[in-house]
């Protein structure tokens, strides 16, 4: 991420931060737009942002699924294994994008990590068939 400060677009829009302190610290905030905001920044920046993941972490029990659906897109796209709990979890998530975006993120980690073959195939016999297809897909990327 670059050093520039945050920015407000013209229209008055938020637009995600620019530098990791502040996205870590957004996703600290009240706000719901910039936790998400943050979480979709942190995520656009992939593995280079391996020293976000404990806020992620932190970050992944949000009120907000939004918020929740862009943390776990993030740590998929970090691929950090210390994340697997965390987003297994969410499989169980009552929201639909959560649960998407946690199979999407288990299957970019690609790890073979104890319970996530089970709960991939329990997912992909559920009746949502976005997340049918995200633990599919899932199911074909960990190594077994």
């Amino acid at each position: 991420m670059s050093d520039a400060p945050h920015q407000v677009g013209s229209a008055g829009a938020l637009e995600e931060p620019q530098d990791l302190s502040t996205a870590l610290a957004w996703l600290a905030t009240d706000d719901a737009r910039k936790r998400t905001l943050a979480a979709k920044a942190l995520g656009r920046q992939g593995p280079s942002m391996a020293e976000a993941v404990p806020a992620l972490l932190r970050a992944i029990d949000d009120p907000d699924p939004m918020v929740r659906s862009m943390v776990a897109s993030a740590l998929g796209k970090i691929r950090r294994v210390e994340a697997i709990p965390a987003l297994l979890a969410c499989l169980y998530d009552p929201v639909v994008p959560v649960r998407f975006w946690s199979a999407e993120a288990l299957g970019r980690i690609g790890a073979a990590a104890p319970g996530v073959r089970e709960a991939l195939e329990r997912l992909a016999r559920e009746d949502e068939a976005h997340v049918r297809a995200a633990a599919a897909r899932a199911l074909t990327q960990i190594a077994i």
